[in-house]
């Protein structure tokens, strides 16, 4: 049943009156019409929107003739423009037709009217609609028209449909009623057959008749008392109280009031007095059965429909009622009991006597109107409604029976199995499942089950609630599954029924023959025993068929759940404790686990008991694992708890007596048996016979237990030998100590162990008792394991156990710990405990000998308790000891010091001299960094202290080194006080005179020690140390370490020069401060080119040339012109101000002063000429007209070069006797070398005009020409000195042209060889000034190739490179068309760019050239290539990348590295520039594409997937992977290490790419396939993972896979740790994973399982519940590392708890 209610989108208007509601679909079922009681019609669409309202033509309360009789949808297909068409037909006979749309035009329009009052004066009652045949059948009152048909008279007629006005015409058919014939009846409701042929109508008299169409002839008609079944009456109304009074006034009930169709001559009719049936139209006979279906009174029905039918019912109740608001005065108990009654007023009748009481009550009321006899008032009573839409379907019995049951009708059921022969197990089945198990539902439901594979899966699969009714179970199941079931079913004679073996009938035996209990049960037994011997007999275990092999298999189970059952319960307690702490859950899972997996659970849980019980009942498949099992027990569990656990020795000949009280030898001895026993006695079917047919013989499940442990495989014995046993005890001692650090539980192991008489004990107990004071009594080594001290000699035990002894208990000590254990060495090993203590006092003499001396004092003879008993062993050991000691001076000065080293380091120091320097300077610089400052008392104490190590230890040191290492600390402790302190012990002039007074403390020391002073060299050097360190470690002028360096200078008093050069550079700082440079000290010291400092000055500040004093001073503090005098000085003024000011002040200085005969000086004189020499022009040119000019980039008249070299050459031949003459009466041969320093620049010196020209053009990016031939070039260079000289006077232009033309006569006709470098020189410093100029002087060199001297010297520009090749390019045409000689040559006036190219072609088109010509033309092809790189280098410096073009362009290793770099990049164009340059220089292409590669990975911002992206559309993949070993190695240098750990898709990437390429040259422990396993898998459960750390072979995986542990993944990842290494080998375990996760979960938690952190010792508690549910997935191998984590940060209460209740846990 479900509710039926509107949808919440298409909500009504409330109607006080529902009954007169009529409610329709459209044809489409596209549109609802809803009519209420007043006549409003609504319509709605199939989302419940409501379209639009149809308001009623008129409407009066309590006037229904306006409501809807008749609501019906007709076709509209005259137009698109209406859905459809709707004709609302009022009750009082007036009848509308709407037209309707839906969708964007949703509206109504009325189409036309028709009235029915002509025909009904009393209106109509019901109306429908035909659409085969266009009828409107309308019911009404009868009709009192004489000679009318039988239809007409009953109340019926038919209408056809017009499609114009009157829009509707009676049909009139159907046969005629004569007119004395009285038939007067009226229609209630019509229905149409399914099939449009019969017309079902119930009249207002209960009649029911069927009528034809469209004859409208009547068929068959019943009245009311011919109906069957009319008289029918709810049953439910006689049980109920509240429906007595309908009974009584039944007549109202007996009608009609629904009529439907099932099929076309089928009925289903509905009475008043809800009675439902489906009655047949020929002659209504209920073909539901012999009942009706009863609903509430006055159902409403539809029309079948796929098989069934629908039904609304309205069940009206009262509400219960409360209690009553009033009561009368008298309180009489009438009203109560009426209240007691029923809920109506008159439901049941009262008594004579309380209706007597009621009328006295009103009498008086209505004579008195006293409040007294007032009747009580009646209060208001709510009437609940409840409508239920109910769906009646046909079915078959099978579905009505399985409908029953799942109703839990389970009477009905079985009266329906029974009937139609359905099986009748279903019942029983449902009731068994729906009930607890218990001896009583067992007997009546499972009983009665036939059907043998289910009730033996029932008695298999099901675990009961309690004891008895699981021990009722199992054994209902054994009854049967025994013998006669097997016979039965090899028979075939079971049917597959449930077949239950037969009990001995004890009835049928007479009375006397009962005998006592023993006797009878004792009889039994045979009786059974015989009759399963004969059973027996019957079977042929090796024919069994397959029924017969299931039933046996059942049977094992059975028997297998039964003996766990009588397990359990003996682990409970017994059966009276089983019944009260019986666990369903638990037994569940006990009965199904493996056994051997339950001992290990109840001995990690420490359940000694159950333990017991298991080895007592299940032996044999335990017992051979017993030493195994008994490693799970907990290593905090005290051994003393699981005693009756261990295995025991007993002498197999002294007849028990072990070998503490009978010696016997180790093959003498054996291990007691276990005792034990049996559940039950040994059943048929678990024979051998029986288990060999059904392939059930015991198989080995405890391969688990020895899995993670496989060292345990040895002790899988049930009779283990003696040898075993030793090793056992040995091995269980060690686990608990190294997996708990109790070692109390392995000391008591081990003694139980000697008690049980085992042997070969005695060494480890004496090392767990030495194990137990150190842990216990002494604190010493708390991480000392068992194995660790069993590594250990005697002697170091022996200092553990004193270690932490004091020097107030070493006597008590000695006695409670050394002696014994002297003692127990002396029990293993005669001797052993005299040299034990000798040795070890001996050593502790070394170092100290108060306590071998307390040990000795101990020893003698009157003392009562000796350590060395024997005087004469006491005096050898004393005499030893006393030998054996050492020095211990400089031990304790380095103490007081607070320096901490051995004696030993003193030992071994005091004869290296490396050691001990070391040695003082580190006492001394710890006094000096000691705050707050130390004392001069307390320096005068370390000095002292030094002298005294060196007097007596360090010999190998001088006092003078002591004195030099002392005031070295003290100048550089940075305090000046201490700075003071040194200058009194040093020597501060060359002649020993001291500015600073010795302070007392320092005088008269003895020995001379702190008297002598250091020597004054050595001071000197000392303070200009100390001086440098300060200054160099400044920051600025007024850092305080400027001061300190300046107090250390002080202290030498006659200042030397390295003093007073460090003074200058000092003072200078403030001189450059006033100029406004910002300098560090340390950058002034370290500027080789201090000349630089003066430009930087000038540069500062503009008015610097105003300050020449302060120059000049700053030049001589800076020593710019090393140590020459003021003329110096003065040059570099005059060359740096005035060039760089622009005035010509300076000129006019220097030339004055150059040309002064009275100033005698002449080596002044030359250097104040020197700069107008640089800055003047050519003397040749000069003389010769206007200089020439050839450019090298194409331009000017190429022949004056020619012309004004001959010109030149004819000068100087003219003059050449005479120059020669001239130079040869010159007595000063060097006069010539003067002036050529005038041409040359100032080596060491960046100043003068010439200086400036060359760093204005250095770059050599603009042409270098003479001011007189500017005008003919673009942009060209024009040094401004040239510009200047022009102002040089004439007599002073004189000087130097006769100077210059003297120097080359000289040159020319005197063949010295260092006309070659004066050459080269003058082209080298013209090349930025004038290129013309530079290029005649090249062509002037004897040797053709000795101008790549000049060339390799100068900047790599365009124009250099040009002119290198045009200088060539002239040199090998003139080798090949001599031409250079001739003066007005055609090849001056060709363009060079023309004519470098024309010579290239010619050489390379041609080849055997001589061989001077074939170096030419390499040189050609060198400066053609180097341009080419140049204009390469300078594509690239146009893409902003930082490329140096001249590096590009002469270094190759250079030029490899840009081109790879350009690489990296994600512009295509640039990549494409890349590609280009790599195949012009032949780079690999394998190059380019893995630096390629190496950047998409590490630099390029790109994520995975775009990486691979552009990996995929490069195609680089498929040449890198021709070299795979240069791949693989390249990939894990570079590139996986640039790869962040914790990005998984990365790292997937880039081993996709190593397994592809080069997966077989992969030599670590994962491959490339494992990794790309591992990350898909990872990658899905984890955030965060650092994956290189867990798979680095280096780092433990467990530390990285911790943070990202959940308990989400934790399972998917312990499934994937076979893969991961461990470092050291082996890979990680499942269990390790689990472990590491638990660990993390019991301290931080987790977000599903346990949501915040433990904080109290309550909430440890509850962290441990949870853990202790996955403790199941840890092997006992990482127990330990588990426990250890956790139990020293436990509180006692949890402690304690743990250890009680959880195994494993420690």
């Amino acid at each position: 049943l479900e509710p039926f209610e509107l949808s919440p989108g298409a909500p009504v208007p409330p109607d006080p009156s529902p009954q007169w509601r009529r409610v329709v679909w459209s044809h489409d079922c596209a549109l609802l019409a809803y009519a209420d009681s007043t006549g409003t019609v609504r319509v709605f669409d199939l989302m419940g929107s409501e379209l639009f309202v149809i308001p009623p033509m008129a409407s009066f309360p309590g006037d229904f003739s306006y409501a809807a009789a008749g609501l019906i949808f007709l076709e509209y297909t005259a137009s698109a423009q209406w859905s459809a068409e709707l004709l609302v037909i009022t009750y009082g006979g007036g009848l509308k037709s709407y037209l309707v749309s839906v969708g964007t035009n949703q509206s109504f329009q009325e189409n036309h009217s028709f009235s029915f009052s002509t025909h009904y004066s009393h209106g109509i009652t019901t109306a429908i609609y035909h659409p085969g045949h266009r009828l409107l059948l309308v019911g009404g009152c009868e009709s009192g028209v004489d000679d009318a048909s039988r239809a007409t008279r009953c109340g019926l007629t038919a209408w056809r449909a017009l499609s114009g006005s009157p829009h509707y015409k009676q049909v009139t058919s159907g046969s005629l009623v004569p007119r004395s014939f009285s038939l007067l009846d009226g229609v209630f409701r019509l229905s149409l057959s399914p099939d449009g042929t019969l017309l079902a109508v119930i009249h207002f008299s209960g009649r029911l008749s069927v009528w034809d169409l469209p004859s409208l002839r009547q068929t068959v008609s019943w009245d009311q008392q011919l109906q069957p079944g009319f008289e029918e009456i709810n049953p439910e109304w006689k049980t109920s109280l509240e429906k007595r009074k309908k009974i009584k006034d039944k007549e109202q009930y007996y009608s009609l009031c629904e009529v439907a169709w099932w099929s076309d001559c089928v009925l289903i009719l509905a009475r008043c007095s809800g009675s439902l049936t489906v009655s047949s139209v020929r002659t209504l006979q209920n073909l539901l059965g012999k009942s009706c279906e009863w609903f509430q009174p006055s159902p409403r029905v539809t029309a079948a429909h796929d098989g069934g039918f629908l039904s609304l019912e309205c069940e009206v109740r009262l509400a219960q009622k409360r209690g009553r608001l009033d009561s009368n005065l008298g309180g009489v108990a009438s009203e109560d009991e009426e209240g007691e009654e029923g809920d109506s007023d008159s439901d049941e009748e009262s008594s004579a006597k309380a209706r007597y009481s009621g009328y006295v009550k009103q009498g008086l009321y209505y004579v008195t109107e006293m409040e007294r006899f007032a009747p009580p008032r009646k209060r208001p009573r709510t009437v609940v409604k409840s409508y239920r839409l109910v769906s009646l379907r046909s079915t078959t019995p099978e579905e009505l029976y399985q409908r029953k049951i799942d109703n839990e009708e389970y009477g009905e059921a079985l009266s329906l199995a029974q009937a139609y022969g359905l099986d009748s197990d279903l019942v029983y089945q449902r009731q068994w499942r729906k009930s607890t198990v218990s001896i009583a539902s067992i007997q009546d439901y499972l009983s009665k089950i036939h059907k043998r594979s289910w009730v033996l899966h029932e008695c298999v699969e099901r675990v009961p609630e309690n004891v008895d009714a699981a021990k009722e179970l199992l054994q209902y199941g054994l009854k049967g599954t025994d013998l006669e079931a097997l016979i039965a079913i090899g028979n075939r004679e079971d049917g597959g029924r449930f077949i239950l073996s037969g009990d001995l009938d004890v009835d049928d035996a007479p009375y006397e023959d009962f005998l006592s209990a023993e006797k009878e049960m004792e009889l039994k037994r045979e009786k059974e025993s015989r009759k399963r011997q004969e059973l027996l007999a019957r079977v042929d275990f090796s024919r069994l068929t397959l029924e017969q092999k299931e039933l046996c298999r059942s049977r094992l189970k059975l028997l297998c759940y039964l003996d766990r059952l009588a397990t359990y319960e003996d682990i409970l307690g017994g059966p009276d404790a089983a019944e009260q702490r019986y666990d369903s859950e638990f037994f569940k899972k006990f009965r199904n686990q493996n056994i051997i997996l339950s001992a290990r659970t109840y001995a990690r849980e420490s359940n000694v008991q159950a333990l017991d019980i298991l080895f007592t009942y299940h032996g044999a498949e335990l017992l051979q694992h017993r030493l195994a099992i008994l490693f799970n027990f907990p290593e905090t569990t005290s051994p003393h708890e699981y005693t009756i656990l261990l295995p025991e020795a007993w002498s197999l000949s002294t007849g028990g007596l072990g070998p503490s009280l009978v010696r016997v030898s180790l093959c003498d001895l054996g291990v007691i048996p276990w005792d034990e026993q049996r559940h039950r006695e040994m059943d048929w079917c678990e024979e051998d016979q029986c288990r060999t047919v059904l392939d059930q013989n015991l198989q080995d499940h405890a391969h688990f237990l020895y899995e993670d442990a496989p060292d345990w495989l040895r002790f899988r014995t049930a009779t283990p030998p003696m040898d075993l046993l030793t090793d056992w005890y040995l091995s269980r001692a060690q686990d608990i100590d190294s997996c708990s650090r109790q070692v109390d539980c392995a000391l008591s192991l081990v003694r139980l162990g000697k008690e049980r008489d085992i042997p070969g004990l005695e060494r480890l107990c004496d090392d767990l008792v030495t194990m137990e004071t150190l842990v216990y009594e002494t604190a010493c080594e708390l991480s000392l394991t068992l194995r660790d001290l069993q590594q250990l000699g005697d002697i170091d035990k022996l200092r553990l156990l004193m270690k932490n002894s004091s020097a107030e208990r070493y006597v008590k000590d000695v006695f409670q710990w050394m002696v014994p254990f002297l003692h127990r060495c002396e029990k293993q090993s005669g001797g052993a405990s005299e040299a034990l203590l000798r040795e070890y006092l001996v050593t502790l003499s070394r170092q100290d000998l108060s306590l071998p001396l307390a040990v000795f004092q101990h020893s003698r003879p009157d003392s009562q308790q000796k350590v060395l008993g024997d005087p004469d062993q006491l005096m050898t050991v004393a005499l030893e000891c006393i030998y054996k000691t050492h020095i211990q001076t400089p031990t304790v000065v380095l103490e007081k010091h607070g320096l901490q080293k051995p004696v030993s380091y003193v030992r071994s120091s005091q004869t290296s001299t490396e050691e001990a320097h070391a040695l003082m300077v580190k006492l001394c610089r710890h006094t000096g960094r000691r705050t707050p400052p130390v004392s001069e008392s307390v320096w005068r104490g370390v000095l002292q202290d030094l002298l005294d190590m060196q007097h007596s230890v360090y010999t190998c040191l001088l006092p003078d080194t002591c004195h030099q290492i002392f005031v070295e600390s003290l100048l550089c402790s940075s305090r000046p006080e201490n700075v003071v302190l040194a200058g009194q012990l040093i020597h501060c002039s060359a002649v020993s005179h001291d500015v600073v007074p010795v302070s007392g403390s320092f005088r008269d020391r003895g020995r001379g020690g702190l008297s002598a002073k250091v020597n004054y060299h050595t001071a000197v050097e000392l303070v200009l140390a100390a001086a440098r360190e300060y200054f160099n470690s400044s920051t600025t002028l007024t850092d305080p370490c400027i001061e300190l360096a300046r107090e250390c200078l002080k202290l030498i008093t006659d200042c030397p020069p390295a003093v007073q050069e460090e003074m200058d550079i000092i003072s200078s700082l403030s001189v450059l401060e006033s100029f406004n440079v910002n300098i560090l000290p340390l950058q002034v010291r370290l500027r080789v080119e201090r000349l630089s400092i003066i430009e930087q000055c000038i540069s500062q500040c503009s008015k610097a040339y105003t300050q020449s004093a302060l120059l000049l001073d700053l030049a001589s503090l800076l020593r710019v012109a090393g140590n020459t005098h003021t003329p110096r000085l003065v040059l570099c003024y005059c060359d740096i101000s005035p060039s760089s000011t622009g005035y010509g002040d300076g000129w006019e200085v220097c030339s004055l002063l150059g040309q002064c005969e009275g100033y005698m000086d002449l080596r002044a004189r030359q250097e104040l000429i020197h700069p107008l020499l640089a800055a003047s022009s050519d003397l040749q040119t000069q003389s010769a007209g206007p200089p020439s000019s050839v450019s090298p980039l194409g331009g000017a008249a190429g022949d004056l070069l020619h012309r004004t070299t001959n010109r030149t050459i004819e000068v100087l031949a003219s003059t050449g006797l005479t120059t020669k003459a001239v130079l040869t009466a010159v007595s000063d041969h060097k006069w010539w070398k003067n002036q050529l320093n005038y041409l040359r620049p100032l080596h060491g010196r960046s100043g003068g005009s010439k200086a400036v020209g060359r760093e204005e053009n250095s770059g050599l990016e603009r042409q270098g020409v003479n001011p007189f031939y500017q005008g003919l070039f673009d942009d060209p260079y024009v040094d401004q000195v040239s510009c200047v000289s022009s102002e040089v006077p004439p007599l002073f232009l004189r000087v130097i042209q006769g100077a210059l033309l003297a120097w080359e006569t000289y040159v020319i006709v005197s063949c010295l060889s260092l006309s070659l470098s004066v050459l080269l020189q003058l082209a080298s410093d013209a090349f930025p000034r004038d290129m013309t100029l530079s290029l005649a002087y090249l062509l002037a060199l004897p040797q053709v190739l000795d101008a790549n001297r000049c060339f390799e010297t100068q900047s790599h520009s365009a124009l250099s490179l040009q002119l290198a090749a045009y200088y060539y390019s002239l040199q090998i045409y003139n080798h090949l068309v001599p031409c250079l000689k001739a003066n007005t040559h055609t090849l001056y006036r060709a363009d060079p760019k023309e004519l470098i190219r024309l010579v290239t072609q010619h050489v390379t088109a041609h080849s055997d050239w001589p061989a001077d010509v074939e170096e030419l033309i390499g040189q050609l092809q060198v400066y053609n290539e180097r341009l080419t790189d140049l204009t390469q280098a300078q594509v690239l410096q146009g893409l902003g990348r930082g490329v140096d073009t001249r590096r590009f362009s002469s270094d190759a290793h250079y030029k490899k590295q840009t081109i790879l770099g350009l690489t990296e990049t994600l512009d295509d164009s640039v990549w494409r520039i890349s590609l280009s340059l790599a195949q012009r220089y032949s780079i690999p292409l394998w190059d380019i594409y893995m630096t390629h590669l190496e950047f998409l990975f590490t630099d390029s911002g790109l994520s995975t997937k775009d990486i691979e992206g552009r990996v995929d559309t490069l195609a680089l993949f498929d040449c890198l992977k021709s070299e795979p070993e240069s791949f693989h190695s390249h990939m894990s240098k570079y590139v996986l290490t640039s790869v962040e750990g914790t990005d998984l898709p990365r790292l997937l990437y880039y081993y996709t790419l190593l397994e592809e390429c080069c997966g077989s040259y992969c030599s670590s422990v994962i491959t490339p396939d494992t990794h790309i396993k591992l990350l898909k898998k990872l990658r899905s459960v984890t955030t965060g993972l650092d994956y290189r750390k867990m798979t680095d072979e280096v780092s433990d995986p467990l530390a990285a896979l911790e943070p990202v542990l959940t308990s989400q993944n934790v399972l998917s990842i312990s499934k994937l740790a076979n893969r991961l290494p461990r470092p050291g080998g082996g890979v990680v375990s499942a269990s390790a994973v689990h472990a590491t996760w638990l660990r993390k979960l019991f301290w931080r938690g987790d977000p599903q399982v346990l949501k915040r952190p433990p904080q109290t010792e309550q909430d440890y508690l509850h962290a441990y519940d949870t853990c202790a549910k996955y403790l199941d997935r840890l092997s006992y191998s990482t127990w330990g590392p588990l426990t250890c984590s956790s139990y020293s940060s436990w509180g006692p209460l949890t402690t304690e708890y743990v250890a009680a209740t959880l195994p494993g846990v420690h």
